[in-house]
């Protein structure tokens, strides 16, 4: 996944935003939840 430039793009950890995430899940199967999450 992602632009193949970006992949060989060396990041230092320092210099990168914190991020949150919030996911909403409501009635749905696990398994969709699962895909969300693991990539």
């Amino acid at each position: 996944m992602g632009c193949l430039r970006c992949r060989g793009l060396d990041y230092e950890e320092e210099e990168l935003n914190t991020l949150s995430v919030v996911v909403t899940f409501h009635n749905e199967a696990r398994s969709t939840l699962l895909r969300t999450l693991v990539r």
